[in-house]
């Protein structure tokens, strides 16, 4: 893979990665206000909100791991890329929520 496939294909999956934060904000939020409002709820058993996302990030790590060993995923509804694009979601929504923390606090 050359430098121009690899940045079309970053390309195509930040693209769906894009389609599903507003699916999935819709779906477990209900408010397009507080894309943020599932997590946060974590708070509600003492586990701040970007600690409950790397946790949820810790579950598709481990599903990427057993992919790259090469037993698949045994999941009929997630596949490969699906896993990578909620990492890359996961990630970006702590990037989010601790950045807003910090200028919340500035």
């Amino acid at each position: 893979m050359n430098i121009q496939e690899y940045l079309e294909l970053k390309q195509k999956l930040f693209k769906k990665s894009d389609e599903i934060s507003i699916l999935k904000s819709k779906s477990y939020s209900n408010i397009v206000d507080d894309p943020f409002k599932n997590v946060k709820m974590s708070s509600l058993i003492h586990v701040k909100p970007a600690k409950g996302i790397l946790i949820r990030l810790l579950d598709k790590i481990s599903r990427i791991d057993t992919y790259v060993d090469g037993n698949g995923i045994d999941l009929k509804d997630e596949k490969f890329e699906d896993c990578i694009i909620d990492a890359i979601n996961y990630l970006t929504m702590v990037y989010a929520i601790v950045i807003g923390q910090q200028n919340d606090s500035t």
